[in-house]
C-alpha cells in the first residue's frame, strides 16, 4: 500500500459525462469478448485505502470484502508481469443497488508508469455480482489500472469500492492498430516519428487501420545513431524454457533494400558491450547483397548461443546463420509469416518459419526448421577483463518495422504491417 484515506465528501468532476461520451463516440467497435480469459497477474496495488480496504480485498474472491479509497483519481494497479492483450475488465462493485461509480480504466508498459492510455470511461450499473466492461478497442500493456471518481451515494460519494476485479484478455502480447496509434507499443525509436510513422486506412490486411513505417538515408535514431523506424515492445520479457508462436502481417509497395522487419532483442547487459554483440539473437529481414542494393529475399536470421572472444575483442556468436524464407520478395501482396521459437541458452531450441501471401494455404511444413540450436545469447565471464562474470539475455523484448542500421541506404524504404501477435499454439497464430 502507498498510504492511507480517510472518507469525506469530495467534489466529483463535472465534466466526467462529456469527456466520457467524446471519448466513446472516437472510439472503434467493441470487439467481441468470448475469447477473453482471466489473466494472471504478479501483484496488485493501491494509490491508498481505508482502514480494513486495502488492494487484496479486490483480488480474494470475497464479494464482501472490498478495497475502498476516498477522492477523485484513487486507483488501483495490476502488474501482469508482462506485456499481455488486454479487452476488459471484470468488476464486482461494494453496494451496487444504492452506488454507481464512475472510472476510467488505464493500460500502459511503461515501468515508470508515467505515461497511460485510457482504454475506457465508464460508469457501473446497479447490478449486483460482476460487471463486464469491454473496450472499443483491444490494448496491450503490462499494467492495468482502475481510477475512481466517486459515486452517485449523497453520503459517501467521495468513494471508489471494488469488491472484485479481474483483467480480462489473452495471456501474450498482440497489436492491431486498430486504436489508430501506436499505444499497444512501448514507444517508437525513429528519427522523425510524425514522418517515419503513420497508422493509415490503405493497404490493410485486416480491421481499418494498418502501419506504415519509413526510413530514408540519414534518419539517425538519437538513442545510438542508426538508421531505423522501429515499434518497440519493452515487456514481452520472453526467457529461458518460453515457447511461443509470432504471427505478423507485412506489404510492400515496391521492392526496399536491406532491413531488419522483427526481432527479439537482448537487454543492454548484452548489446552494450559491443558492437558485434548488439544483433538481436532472432530476425526476419529483407536480406540481398549489399546495404544499397534491393534486397532479393525474405530470411531468418539466427544470432545466439555463447560469444566468440578472439583473445582481444568480441566477434560474434557461437550460432549465426541466415536462413531463406521466400524469394523472391512478393511485392505488392500481403505476406503472412509465422516464426515458432523455443528460447534456449543451450542446444535445446528450436526455430520453425512459415510464410505465405494472401489467399493462399498454410504450407503444410515450415519453410525454415532448425532444431537444436540456441535461441538466447550469453557472454562467458573471465575472458573479456570488462567482463568478469558471464552475462546472460535473461529476457527478451520484441521490435517491429524498419531497421537498417547502417547510413548507407540508397533510397527511401517503405513498409506496412497490419498486425503482430504472440501466440501459445501454431493454430491459434495461423488464424489470427
Amino acid at each position: 500500500m502507498r498510504g492511507r484515506a480517510s472518507c469525506r465528501t469530495m467534489p466529483v468532476l463535472r465534466i466526467f459525462a462529456t469527456i466520457a461520451l467524446a471519448a466513446i463516440v472516437t472510439m472503434l467497435r467493441p470487439p467481441s469478448a468470448s475469447a477473453a480469459e482471466r489473466l494472471v497477474y504478479d501483484s496488485v496495488d493501491a494509490s491508498s485505502g481505508l482502514s480494513g480496504h486495502y488492494a487484496q480485498s479486490a483480488t480474494d474472491g470475497d464479494l464482501s470484502t472490498s478495497w475502498s479509497a476516498c477522492g477523485d483519481g484513487q486507483w488501483l494497479e495490476f502488474d501482469l508481469g508482462k506485456a499481455e492483450t488486454i479487452t476488459g475488465v471484470k468488476i464486482a462493485f461494494a453496494h451496487p443497488r444504492t452506488r454507481r461509480y464512475r472510472f476510467r480504466i488505464q493500460v500502459t508498459s511503461d515501468v515508470t508508469r508515467m505515461t497511460w492510455t485510457t482504454a475506457l470511461i465508464a460508469r457501473s450499473t446497479n447490478a449486483a455480482g460482476r460487471q463486464l466492461f469491454v473496450f472499443p478497442a483491444h490494448q496491450a500493456g503490462r499494467y492495468v489500472r482502475i481510477v475512481g471518481y466517486g459515486n452517485s451515494s449523497p453520503t459517501a460519494g467521495c468513494l471508489i469500492s471494488l469488491a472484485e476485479v479481474a483483467p480480462l484478455g489473452s495471456p501474450n502480447f498482440s497489436a492491431n492498430f486498430e486504436t489508430r496509434s501506436a499505444a499497444q507499443f512501448s514507444g517508437l525509436e525513429c528519427a522523425t516519428p510524425s514522418r517515419q510513422f503513420r497508422v493509415v486506412k490503405n493497404h490493410v490486411r485486416g480491421g481499418h487501420y494498418a502501419a506504415r513505417f519509413e526510413e530514408r538515408p540519414g534518419d539517425l535514431w538519437a538513442g545510438n545513431g542508426t538508421v531505423r523506424c522501429l515499434a518497440v515492445q519493452g515487456q514481452t520479457n520472453e526467457s529461458q524454457g518460453d515457447n511461443y508462436y509470432y504471427a505478423i502481417s507485412i506489404f510492400f509497395p515496391r521492392p526496399i533494400t536491406p532491413n531488419l522487419l522483427w526481432e527479439t532483442h537482448a537487454r543492454s547487459s548484452i548489446y552494450s558491450l559491443s558492437d558485434p554483440l548488439s544483433v538481436a539473437p532472432n530476425a526476419i529481414g529483407a536480406t540481398g547483397t549489399s546495404y544499397s542494393a534491393l534486397a532479393n529475399a525474405l530470411s531468418y536470421r539466427l544470432n545466439a548461443g555463447q560469444a566468440i572472444w578472439s583473445g582481444t575483442t568480441w566477434t560474434g556468436w557461437s550460432d549465426s546463420e541466415l536462413m531463406p524464407i521466400v524469394s523472391p520478395i512478393p511485392i505488392g501482396v500481403w505476406i503472412d509469416i509465422v516464426v515458432h521459437v523455443r528460447f534456449s541458452f543451450d542446444n535445446t531450441g528450436m526455430v520453425e518459419v512459415w510464410e505465405r501471401t494472401l489467399g493462399h494455404r498454410w504450407p503444410v511444413r515450415p519453410q525454415v526448421r532448425r532444431r537444436g540450436v540456441p535461441t538466447m545469447q550469453y557472454v562467458p565471464g573471465g575472458l573479456d577483463p570488462g567482463v568478469p562474470t558471464a552475462r546472460l539475455s535473461d529476457s527478451l523484448y520484441d521490435s517491429i518495422g524498419l531497421y537498417k542500421g547502417s547510413d548507407l541506404a540508397s533510397q527511401s524504404d517503405v513498409v506496412y504491417i497490419d498486425s503482430y501477435g504472440i501466440y501459445n499454439r501454431l493454430a491459434s497464430a495461423e488464424r489470427r
